[in-house]
């Protein structure tokens, strides 16, 4: 960009097509400026290295004749290498088109922007997002593959460890330098330092020398979830896998079908696949159950099925992008053909994630318990094979799997016809979870993201419930703190409707929801007159916008009452007093139990003559860490002079109230 800029502001921006638009390159490198129509000049993107290559968001009151944009005359060769990634990816989404491509493109290089929220939940769920995380897996696949090649050309020892050191060093640059595949370089730069000086490969002093060397440098990562994620896994696999696999290939070579050279090359190759997923998973669990708050069940399954592929689908995601730069017509040829291998994993990953109890929520008590003791019965297995000299596995995988339905089973059997409405704690937003018997609604589904993942949260709270389906998510409004949620609840849970208030705002949100509800298959229905809907033996009132004159979202939001015999309950989404009285004055209003006070306590809501007018005993106040002040003093003393029993999710946590108990 040329032109005058204030004083210690340097840019220099080179936009694709010569066109301004917010679709830049990756990688930050320059002070990003936007001109405002106020005429004032300001930073919104700081620098973090010397060079030209950003991605930013631009302000929506830039001017662009600002600027008199320039192609770019030299590029350093880390943004040369960001460049062929950028290209990369699109001679990949090119040839091959739709939700193939989306995956391909976070196999081979981690971009996960195309892929569909339902597609990254079934890897969750079935255990095999590592796939789309680059990291140890490809920088295995990368080093391994490279020594192979150069073994077979009778490359000296010590040089092949050299150049398959050098490429290592170059896919870390084309990554971006990100911590998970970094990590994987170093512990890769130890085992290959052993050739080099002569030595044996040691992969405990690798594993820990490279642990050592991280925290060396940085060492607040090791309260990275990422970090330990790496180290137990890799730790899992050197300390347990070695022994089963050796174990389990001794059983093969007595098996009589092994006597078949390529019946036995499968053998062996699905005993590693069985060994490497088993010990990585072994010491992975308990962190992903802590952090993650759930732990995939069909994991060593999946991985069984999907990593014999992902090496050629990795590899085959390359030779398209060397193809599409010299022989387009051969990379849609190749596309066509690697597409297959893509859906495959699409299937395999969809279709165990849809399996009774593939993921357990240990928020479940009876869950938590399940884990701890399948990790007992296996420990006890070990202690007495090392007085038998032989590990049975049968019994404790039998005993494990029985255990674990029982336990989904005495789940299903706790589930009440009492209707039962739980206040998530998702921070400064607002989730709703009401059930009675097997029927299940949500009302809202956001949160403060920077603390709270409102769609995670419900998932959680669903799934430590075994419950996979929902009636309905209604939504009051289209705010980010009752609403961002929404897409990942849809595309994690079967959604039966999604109710939403008439004439909503076209807006990203908005679309994303609807994008996710379409793809699950979920009907979506605007509320444009007061419905009632069942749930189970309780009932739902939802009243349409009171105020269809007003322009404004909270005040065309949707009011919820929910009913069951002599109880009821009140959601007023983020209602003001103007929704609240407007309510009052379209019915006689029955007296409510329980009031889930809108706009989380801020003072332009909750006035007196809805108090007056429910009487509830109960205020429940979905609020969290914010700059507005919510929940006001003021509200709390009209709370308070009413005598209503006020509960907080930010001072009690989640909050459940059942029928009968308010």
């Amino acid at each position: 960009v040329q032109g005058d800029l204030p004083a210690g502001i340097r840019m220099l921006l080179y936009v694709e097509d010569r066109e301004f638009c917010p679709d830049l390159y990756d990688g930050v490198n320059a002070d990003f400026v936007v001109y405002n129509r106020g005429g004032d000049w300001t930073s919104s993107y700081n620098a973090r290295c010397d060079g030209v290559l950003f991605t930013a968001n631009l302000a929506s009151g830039y001017t662009a004749d600002a600027y008199t944009l320039v192609e770019p005359t030299s590029l350093s060769w880390y943004a040369q290498l960001q460049l062929f990634r950028r290209q990369a990816v699109r001679h990949i989404r090119w040839n091959l088109p739709g939700d193939p491509g989306a995956l391909l493109c976070g196999i081979c290089f981690g971009d996960k922007s195309a892929l569909s929220e339902a597609a990254v939940s079934a890897f969750r769920l079935s255990g095999i997002s590592h796939l789309i995380a680059v990291s140890g897996l490809h920088m295995a696949i990368i080093a391994q593959g490279v020594l192979a090649i150069l073994h077979k050309l009778r490359m000296p020892r010590r040089l092949s460890a050299l150049l398959t050191a050098a490429i290592v060093l170059i896919f870390m640059a084309l990554t971006g330098f990100t911590p998970s595949v970094t990590r994987a370089a170093v512990m890769q730069f130890f085992l290959l330092a052993a050739p080099l000086f002569g030595r044996e490969s040691d992969g405990v002093t690798s594993l820990l020398t490279a642990l050592a060397l991280l925290l060396l440098l940085n060492p607040s990562a090791c309260a990275s979830v990422s970090l330990q994620l790496s180290f137990s896994s890799v730790a899992g696999i050197w300390f347990l896998s070695d022994r089963m696999y050796r174990a389990l290939s001794r059983r093969i070579e007595d098996l009589k079908i092994a006597e078949n050279r390529h019946a036995r090359r499968v053998l062996l190759f699905a005993a590693g696949s069985v060994s490497s997923s088993i010990g990585a998973m072994a010491l992975s669990a308990p962190l992903t159950a802590v952090h993650f708050g759930s732990v995939s069940v069909v994991s060593p399954i999946s991985n069984i099925l999907c990593l014999w592929i992902v090496s050629a689908v990795y590899i085959g995601g390359y030779i398209i992008v060397l193809l599409g730069a010299f022989l387009p017509g051969a990379a849609a040829l190749a596309g066509s053909v690697l597409a297959w291998g893509v859906r495959y994993i699409y299937a395999v990953s969809g279709f165990l994630s849809r399996l009774p109890c593939a993921n357990v929520y240990v928020r479940n008590p009876l869950f938590l318990g399940w884990l701890a003791l399948v990790y007992a019965l296996f420990f006890a297995a070990w202690l007495r094979s090392r007085k038998t000299g032989r590990f049975r596995a049968l019994a404790p995988i039998c005993v494990s799997l029985a255990l674990l339905f029982a336990a989904a089973g005495i789940t299903r059997l706790q589930w009440s016809d009492t209707l039962r409405l739980t206040a998530l704690d998702v921070g400064q937003g607002e989730c709703i979870v009401l059930t009675s018997g097997e029927h299940a609604a949500v009302i809202d589904c956001g949160g403060s993201w920077v603390t709270h993942d409102a769609g995670k949260s419900a998932v959680q709270f669903l799934g430590g419930e075994c419950r996979r389906s929902v009636d309905a998510l209604i939504l009051t409004h289209l705010h980010a703190d009752h609403a961002n949620g929404a897409a990942q609840l849809l595309s994690r849970v079967r959604v039966g409707t999604l109710y939403l208030p008439r004439e909503t705002e076209e807006t990203s949100l908005l679309a994303e929801i609807l994008n996710a509800a379409e793809r699950q298959g979920t009907r979506v229905e605007y509320v444009t007159e007061d419905m009632a809907l069942p749930l189970g033996t309780a009932g739902l009132a939802v009243w349409s916008p009171l105020l269809p004159e007003s322009d404004d979202a909270n005040e065309n939001g949707l009011i919820i009452a929910a009913s069951q015999d002599d109880f009821e309950a009140f959601i007023l989404g983020d209602a003001p007093s103007k929704a609240e009285k407007a309510l009052i004055a379209s019915a006689p209003m029955p007296d409510a139990e329980v009031l889930f006070v809108a706009h989380h306590g801020s003072n332009t809501s909750t006035c007196k003559e809805l108090l007056e007018a429910i009487t509830p005993e109960t205020a429940v106040i979905s609020v969290g860490y914010n700059t507005y002040g919510h929940p006001t003093q003021k509200v709390l003393d009209r709370l308070a002079k009413y005598e209503i029993t006020v509960l907080r999710t930010d001072t009690d946590g989640e909050i459940t109230i059942a029928a009968g108990e308010g």
